[in-house]
Protein backbone atom coordinates (compact mmCIF):
# COMPACT_ATOMS: atom_id res chain seq x y z
CA UNK A 1 0.00 0.00 0.00
CA UNK A 2 3.06 2.18 0.79
CA UNK A 3 4.60 1.66 -2.41
CA UNK A 4 1.26 2.25 -4.32
CA UNK A 5 0.83 5.55 -2.45
CA UNK A 6 4.26 6.44 -2.92
CA UNK A 7 4.32 6.39 -6.37
CA UNK A 8 0.91 7.96 -7.12
CA UNK A 9 1.78 10.46 -4.81
CA UNK A 10 4.60 11.43 -7.11
CA UNK A 11 2.80 11.17 -10.24
CA UNK A 12 0.80 13.68 -8.82
CA UNK A 13 3.12 15.89 -7.56
CA UNK A 14 4.86 16.02 -11.00
CA UNK A 15 1.76 16.86 -12.93
CA UNK A 16 0.36 19.60 -10.70
CA UNK A 17 4.08 21.22 -10.92
CA UNK A 18 3.93 21.16 -15.06
CA UNK A 19 0.41 22.28 -15.15
CA UNK A 20 0.67 25.63 -12.87
CA UNK A 21 4.39 26.22 -14.07
CA UNK A 22 4.53 30.24 -15.07
CA UNK A 23 5.30 29.23 -18.23
CA UNK A 24 2.50 28.11 -18.99
CA UNK A 25 0.29 31.13 -18.27
CA UNK A 26 -1.06 32.99 -21.19
CA UNK A 27 0.07 31.12 -24.46
CA UNK A 28 3.34 28.50 -24.04
CA UNK A 29 5.41 28.13 -26.83
CA UNK A 30 4.85 24.78 -29.07
CA UNK A 31 7.57 22.77 -27.63
CA UNK A 32 6.48 23.83 -24.10
CA UNK A 33 3.04 22.34 -25.16
CA UNK A 34 4.32 19.20 -26.70
CA UNK A 35 6.11 18.55 -23.58
CA UNK A 36 2.65 19.18 -21.37
CA UNK A 37 1.11 16.90 -23.81
CA UNK A 38 3.88 14.32 -22.97
CA UNK A 39 3.02 14.65 -19.37
CA UNK A 40 -0.23 14.14 -19.55
CA UNK A 41 0.41 11.05 -22.04
CA UNK A 42 2.84 9.73 -19.54
CA UNK A 43 0.19 9.97 -16.96
CA UNK A 44 -2.59 8.13 -18.97
CA UNK A 45 -0.32 5.56 -19.39
CA UNK A 46 0.85 4.81 -16.19
CA UNK A 47 -3.06 4.64 -14.97
CA UNK A 48 -4.14 2.67 -18.22
CA UNK A 49 -1.40 0.01 -17.76
CA UNK A 50 -2.31 -0.24 -13.88
CA UNK A 51 -4.31 -2.91 -12.32
CA UNK A 52 -6.49 -0.58 -10.85
CA UNK A 53 -8.26 -3.06 -8.84
CA UNK A 54 -5.36 -3.86 -7.02
CA UNK A 55 -4.86 -0.34 -5.81
CA UNK A 56 -5.73 1.15 -2.73
CA UNK A 57 -8.37 4.20 -2.26
CA UNK A 58 -5.99 6.66 -2.00
CA UNK A 59 -3.64 5.43 -4.84
CA UNK A 60 -6.37 5.76 -7.02
CA UNK A 61 -7.99 9.22 -6.37
CA UNK A 62 -4.06 10.44 -6.56
CA UNK A 63 -4.27 9.51 -10.35
CA UNK A 64 -7.44 10.95 -10.99
CA UNK A 65 -5.89 14.01 -9.41
CA UNK A 66 -3.06 13.85 -11.77
CA UNK A 67 -5.28 13.02 -14.72
CA UNK A 68 -7.03 16.39 -13.55
CA UNK A 69 -3.93 18.32 -13.18
CA UNK A 70 -2.80 17.86 -16.89
CA UNK A 71 -6.34 17.39 -18.39
CA UNK A 72 -6.39 20.69 -20.52
CA UNK A 73 -3.15 19.24 -22.46
CA UNK A 74 -4.95 16.21 -23.60
CA UNK A 75 -5.39 15.61 -26.60
CA UNK A 76 -7.68 12.46 -26.70
CA UNK A 77 -10.79 12.83 -25.22
CA UNK A 78 -12.38 9.28 -25.42
CA UNK A 79 -9.50 8.12 -23.50
CA UNK A 80 -9.45 10.76 -20.93
CA UNK A 81 -12.88 9.96 -20.02
CA UNK A 82 -12.42 6.51 -19.94
CA UNK A 83 -9.40 6.16 -17.78
CA UNK A 84 -11.52 8.51 -15.18
CA UNK A 85 -14.02 6.40 -15.28
CA UNK A 86 -12.47 3.55 -14.55
CA UNK A 87 -10.52 5.03 -11.59
CA UNK A 88 -13.95 6.16 -10.43
CA UNK A 89 -15.48 2.37 -11.03
CA UNK A 90 -12.85 0.81 -9.44
CA UNK A 91 -12.29 3.61 -6.70
CA UNK A 92 -16.47 3.43 -5.52
CA UNK A 93 -15.93 -0.18 -4.16
CA UNK A 94 -14.25 1.70 -1.42
CA UNK A 95 -16.29 4.47 0.76
CA UNK A 96 -13.26 6.65 1.86
CA UNK A 97 -13.09 6.73 -2.07
CA UNK A 98 -16.04 8.67 -2.72
CA UNK A 99 -15.53 10.23 0.63
CA UNK A 100 -12.18 11.90 -0.08
CA UNK A 101 -12.74 12.94 -3.94
CA UNK A 102 -15.65 14.58 -2.28
CA UNK A 103 -13.23 16.24 -0.16
CA UNK A 104 -11.22 16.92 -2.99
CA UNK A 105 -13.90 18.90 -4.49
CA UNK A 106 -14.15 21.24 -1.63
CA UNK A 107 -10.46 22.32 -1.58
CA UNK A 108 -11.02 22.98 -5.17
CA UNK A 109 -13.82 25.25 -4.21
CA UNK A 110 -11.81 26.77 -1.25
CA UNK A 111 -8.95 27.62 -3.86
CA UNK A 112 -5.53 28.12 -2.67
Amino acid sequence: REDQLGMAWTLESWAAAVSSHPSLNGSPSPARRRFCSSVFFAVATVAREAELSKLCSGALLLFLKALSAVDRFREDTQEYRAICLSLVQCGRSFGAFEDDLLDTFCELDRGP
